[in-house]
């Protein structure tokens, strides 16, 4: 039988059977170091699959991959997710949550607790990891940790790469846990700090997080697209105003040319200056929504629209004033003409 299980379904045995039976009850209660963590893998079965190389390794700690399951959410609310399979990446956007799944499949006996941390070439990119809750003993299935990403760049991760690093605690002594009747030889290794980690310095860090980059904050990059965006709303309104402003002139020099007409009346026909009015009112309600059209942006609709809502109200109470002195005056001319007309018969 292989020292460590391939699969779940050979780590399950295991774990049934050290569920609530300490394999190495003379281990003492205390963070477990790397080579008691081995032992308690290979006999209860406890993390599936599980790497024994050493570079998987710290004095106290080992380490887990991503991959699997992935989640987060856009801009516009619409949820992202999928799976993270071998020879494919994730894509951590900048200033972004999401929500991502660890490797192994995890069966803590009663005994263990575990805690995991993000390794330090994430956390020197500036990504943050929602740390703190406790692993509990007893628990079973796959892990799936929030991962946050406070920079402005994005971050891509391969499928397999390492991302936390886990510790385990062995719970202190209580009558439940059962000595096992076969003393089981310990055959765990040691790993010791790696020398090449000693006495870094922070740009020894920075380097290995993101070698020849800058890591920069999300926040100034919000706040100048911010203010691009306001600066450009600004100048939408003030063009749009210019708009409204023209547009009225227009409109009072159509009035004023109605005005004009009115003195026309006794030269032309009217049913000509009614329709010059209104091929001139026309083009003046064209010209204007023409021009709202193309200077007004979506950031400043809602303020626009009002605007040109009670501009075109003002037109339209106006346009029908008109409209009813004019039908008004075409009467009168109707009236006019039956009477020139019942003369001529009274002369023939």
């Amino acid at each position: 039988m292989e020292r460590f299980a391939k699969n779940v379904d050979e780590a399950r045995p295991r774990f049934e059977k050290y569920k609530n039976i300490d394999p190495f009850y003379n281990i003492p209660p205390a963070l477990l170091n790397s080579a008691d963590i081995q032992d308690y893998v290979a006999a209860t079965g406890m993390i599936v699959p599980f790497n024994s190389d050493k570079e998987n390794f710290k004095p106290a700690s080992y380490s887990v991959n991503i991959k699997g399951r992935y989640k987060y959410w856009t801009d516009n609310e619409n949820s992202i997710e999928g799976e993270l399979k071998e020879g494919e990446e994730f894509t951590l956007r900048s200033n972004s949550i999401a929500y991502v799944q660890l490797e192994p499949y995890f069966m803590l006996p009663n005994y263990i607790a575990a805690r995991f941390n993000l390794q330090i070439k994430h956390v020197y990119r500036g990504l943050l990891l929602g740390t703190g809750p406790l692993v509990d003993p007893g628990f079973e299935g796959y892990l799936y940790i929030p991962l946050h990403n406070l920079t402005g760049g994005d971050y891509k991760f391969k499928c397999g790469e390492p991302l936390i690093w886990m510790e385990f605690t062995k719970l202190s002594t209580n009558s439940i846990w059962k000595k096992s009747s076969k003393t089981i030889e310990p055959q765990g290794i040691f790993v010791e700090f790696k020398k090449p980690s000693k006495n870094q310095e922070l740009e020894d860090y920075i380097n290995k997080a993101r070698p020849n980059s800058p890591i920069l904050s999300s926040i100034p990059l919000i706040k100048k697209r911010a203010d691009e965006i306001s600066k450009k709303s600004e100048e939408v309104i003030s063009n749009s105003q210019d708009t409204l402003n023209r547009a009225t002139a227009m409109y009072d020099r159509a009035d004023n040319i109605y005005q004009r007409a009115e003195g026309l009346l006794g030269r032309f026909n009217l049913a000509i200056v009614i329709g010059l009015i209104g091929f001139l009112s026309s083009i003046v309600l064209f010209n204007y929504y023409l021009h709202v059209i193309f200077k007004t942006t979506s950031d400043i609709l809602d303020d626009n629209k009002k605007k040109q809502t009670e501009f075109y109200k003002k037109w339209l109470d106006e346009k029908n004033v008109l409209q009813e002195e004019m039908d008004r005056l075409n009467e009168e001319i109707k009236k006019q003409k039956k009477i020139d007309t019942n003369k001529i018969d009274q002369k023939k």
